[in-house]
């Protein structure tokens, strides 16, 4: 019993130790594309009432 669960919460934390840096890059990368497309839609909406 606490070998299947030994086995299981090491599969989990290799499982969370492989996917986290690619789930962080994407938050990340996800963030900086918001952003970007944000800052060009406002100067451009700005550029637009001007």
């Amino acid at each position: 019993m606490s070998f299947i669960s030994f086995s299981l919460f090491s599969s989990l934390s290799c499982y969370v130790i492989s996917y986290l840096p690619v789930f962080i890059s994407h938050m990340l990368f996800s963030c900086l594309v918001n952003s970007i497309v944000f800052s060009h839609c406002r100067r451009f909406v700005c550029l637009f009432h001007s």
